[in-house]
């Protein structure tokens, strides 16, 4: 009997030896995955910020355009070219975040997508309004709270994998646990 009591004391300290090596495996995904959270975040505002700075330069552009036909397109390439690629670049980090398997990230990429096509549409050379793009920047941020939110879930449950081994383990350990105790009761009384 006591090689049996051995033999699941040395089972138990082996399940829990992967669970710990499973547990620490998955919290460094958690962490990968708040920075994925917190640089998605950062990417989001810096769109949204470079989206209104380019609206503000070109309407100042245009007022300026209805002075001097000449000079104003170039001085908007002059002061909203860093602009433009600093949105540029936001924007494309986003799409690289996103997966688009998901749902809400595949609609956050489109979104995305859109506010670039009415930004070049936005051109001062062009036909529209910010007020075509103001209304796709609120929905952006709207879902973005949703595919943080579900990322965020994710971190404070843990991976998948995660929880089937906890529960996994935590089962086998009671099974393993109720063994023990229904052997040494045996022992006791049967011996």
């Amino acid at each position: 009997m006591t090689e049996i009591t051995a033999l699941l004391v040395a089972l138990i300290a082996g399940i829990f030896s992967v669970v710990g090596l499973v547990i620490s495996k998955e919290q460094k995904v958690s962490e990968f995955r708040q920075a994925w959270i917190d640089g998605l975040r950062q990417d989001i505002a810096n769109l949204m910020a470079n989206a209104a700075q380019l609206h503000a330069e070109i309407k100042l552009t245009k007022r300026k355009q209805e002075k001097s036909q000449e000079s104003a397109f170039a001085d908007y390439l002059e002061r909203a070219g860093h602009i433009s690629i600093a949105f540029n670049k936001s924007s494309s980090l986003i799409k690289l975040r996103l997966n688009r398997k998901e749902e809400d990230s595949d609609k956050l990429w489109k979104m995305v997508d859109n506010v670039e096509r009415l930004l070049e549409k936005l051109n001062i050379k062009a036909d529209g309004t910010y007020d075509e793009i103001e209304p796709e920047i609120k929905k952006i941020e709207h879902l973005s709270r949703e595919v943080l939110k579900t990322e965020w879930d994710r971190v404070k449950k843990g991976e998948e994998i995660y929880q089937n081994i906890l529960r996994s383990s935590i089962a086998v350990g009671l099974i393993a646990f109720v063994t023990v105790v229904l052997i040494s009761i045996v022992k006791i009384f049967f011996c």
